[in-house]
């Protein structure tokens, strides 16, 4: 799991302070004091991204699952792995219900957008109501058209209440992908630029 942030550190570093990207595997939360180095730089907005996902043993909603636990933080999942471990192919947009699939060339670039598959639809619309759920209260007028009207936000008005509730620290979007691979990693950056704060500004500006 990577907390994403402005520069980099690594984990057990909580000498560096806040602001900073946070690396290492799922398995090292504990070992490598993952909740203290979070704590150490908790006064600004995060993004996560568990990105070694086609490794044997990856289990991305073992990683939210324990990223609850052992950091005691609000992760609000933004995608879903398509295939894992050497399976791994891609990851589906619950903001979008669209399918990034990549080829085994290593290529960021050699990707195609598809329909969610067949077999993950119901899977893909059960968290994306929970992404809702999970957001929504950051948009008063919104929120009262979803719970009263049942009207579903668009796409737009879900990314502002993802960077205003990113940037008050109220949870993190978490991602999905394989960095080896370069599979996914495009839209973690691209998260980074939608979500975080400006550095020149701070957590002010929403």
């Amino acid at each position: 799991m990577q907390l994403l942030g402005f520069s980099i550190t690594t984990p057990g570093d909580a000498k560096r302070g806040a602001g900073d990207c946070m690396l290492g595997q799922k398995s090292d939360m504990t070992k490598h004091r993952y909740p203290g180095v979070y704590k150490a730089f908790d006064m600004w907005g995060k993004i996560g991204a568990a990105l070694k996902l086609d490794r044997v043993g990856a289990d991305f909603f073992s990683v939210i699952e324990q990223v609850r636990d052992v950091l005691g933080a609000n992760p609000v999942v933004m995608m879903l792995p398509i295939g894992r471990e050497d399976s791994f192919t891609g990851v589906v947009d619950l903001l979008t219900r669209k399918a990034w699939v990549w080829d085994d060339s290593n290529d960021p670039n050699n990707y195609e957008i598809q329909d969610v598959p067949a077999d993950m639809v119901d899977l893909v619309e059960e968290w994306r109501e929970r992404l809702i759920e999970g957001v929504i209260d950051q948009d008063d007028e919104a929120m009262e058209r979803y719970l009263e009207e049942g009207e579903e936000p668009d796409v737009e008005t879900l990314k502002r209440c993802i960077r205003r509730g990113t940037i008050a620290r109220d949870f993190f979007p978490t991602l999905c992908g394989s960095s080896f691979k370069n599979k996914g990693v495009q839209l973690v950056l691209d998260a980074v630029v939608d979500y975080l704060p400006d550095p020149k500004i701070g957590r002010a500006h929403v």
